[in-house]
């Protein structure tokens, strides 16, 4: 199981991957923005957002720092656009970390299948911190 960190910038995603991997003199890694997203899985951008960054890593000394941007109406304070990720290949220990992890908390994106993960959720703790859940392996192409 691995455990990243995932931070979110109000539109400035790249100005702060650049930064960053000067400062740590680490490559940013794989860069998809939102306009790369499949239409026909019913994930299309507006128009205004397509060139923000949707997903890029930097390994910082062995630790996976993920960046994306954001949409104006999403709530971002400075300082706290952090969220945990937890990777893992059992369906059924995604399911019950969003159980526990919602428990005074509010489950943000139900648990469900994405491009990227056979099963993929977002909550946030009692805490304010915001979990993002992924598990690990193949996803089936989505026949409509």
């Amino acid at each position: 199981m691995d455990v990243q960190i995932y931070l979110y910038f109000p539109g400035n995603a790249r100005e702060a991957m650049d930064f960053y991997s000067e400062v740590f003199d680490s490559p940013i890694e794989g860069i998809m923005t939102y306009g790369e997203l499949d239409e026909d899985a019913g994930m299309n951008a507006p128009e205004d957002s397509r060139d923000m960054v949707l997903n890029a890593a930097i390994n910082i000394n062995g630790t996976v720092f993920m960046f994306s941007d954001i949409f104006d109406d999403m709530p971002h304070t400075v300082g706290n656009n952090i969220g945990l990720v937890i990777i893992h290949e059992e369906n059924s220990y995604i399911m019950n970390l969003v159980e526990k992890l919602k428990a005074g908390g509010e489950v943000l994106v139900q648990p469900e299948k994405t491009f990227w993960s056979p099963c993929y959720a977002r909550v946030k703790d009692k805490y304010g911190i915001i979990w993002e859940i992924s598990q690990e392996g193949e996803v089936e192409e989505v026949n409509n």
